[in-house]
């Protein structure tokens, strides 16, 4: 029976390619931090484990019941799923905050990559990433998650190439709108210089969720139909994707510039500056 470890297990994506590898007979890992939401996971059979990725004493622990519970010492796919958000302005920014999601996003992935490649190894499996269009599409109050996702995608792309020789695939999502209960409710700070646009900073925050976001059931099945042939080692999911593809690859880059500040009202700051001026002097 094909085994599989999803990481992030407890809602959105995670969760629902738990039920989709079940559904096609996977022997499934399922780990969150929040193992209390995974008991749907755990009804229909999958093993549900408490996993934290910034935590490698966790991840061991995870791997050794993997390991007592997969047909010979073998793991045919591990998701790299968890995620962590980061909706901020650049000069607002907490550094801490930034580390917080490189912990997960970046670091988490490489801790998990680098302790199952063995079982990985073992039965010439897949690591998919969970990648996202924000690594190609850079967006006002974005810089963090954005940045580590285009992480992401530079270690997968070399990661690939050193892992080829040992039949090892490594494929990567750029994932776009998808419906998720990850959210990142962090307000602006009361003395931000972007406090004259904070609805601006809202709608940004609020966009992918706004924008016809994929059910996740749908992506997951999605993504186990591009797994089941010969998948390219990026490739879109998620609804939205081929217009931000469009708006990447064709606008020139000064146009592109000019849309995201009126999206994002940064056009508007010196004249609400300047009103917010003349009303109080």
């Amino acid at each position: 029976m094909p085994s599989a470890v999803v990481t992030g297990a407890s809602s959105g994506i995670g969760k629902s390619l738990v039920k989709e590898l079940v559904s096609r007979g996977y022997t499934v890992f399922a780990g969150a931090r929040r193992v209390e939401n995974m008991h749907e996971l755990k009804a229909i059979g999958a093993h549900v484990l408490s996993l934290d990725v910034t935590d490698q004493q966790s991840i061991d622990a995870f791997k050794e019941y993997v390991q007592q519970n997969v047909e010979g010492n073998k793991l045919d796919y591990l998701f790299n799923n968890a995620g962590q958000p980061c909706s901020v302005p650049g000069a607002d920014l907490d550094v801490e905050d930034a580390v917080r999601c490189y912990n997960v996003n970046v670091f988490g992935v490489m801790r998990m990559t680098r302790t199952f490649i063995p079982l990985l190894m073992a039965a010439k499996g897949t690591i998919v990433n969970t990648g996202s269009v924000v690594a190609e599409m850079y967006m006002p109050f974005g810089s963090v998650y954005a940045s580590s996702k285009a992480a992401l995608h530079q270690y997968a792309n070399t990661l690939r190439l050193e892992l080829a020789p040992f039949g090892v695939k490594v494929v990567t999502t750029k994932t776009a709108a998808v419906k998720t209960e990850i959210s990142d409710n962090k307000k602006l700070k009361e003395d931000s210089i972007y406090k004259i646009v904070e609805d601006g900073f809202e709608y940004r925050r609020e966009l992918a969720r706004n924008n016809n976001p994929q059910d996740p059931d749908d992506y997951a099945k999605d993504l186990m139909n591009i797994l089941s042939g010969n998948p390219a080692p990026f490739f879109y999911l998620g609804n939205g994707w081929f217009k931000i593809f469009l708006l990447v690859k064709i606008l020139p880059r000064r146009l592109m510039d000019y849309i995201l500040m009126r999206l994002c009202k940064l056009n508007e700051i010196p004249k609400r500056l300047a009103q917010l001026k003349k009303k109080n002097d």
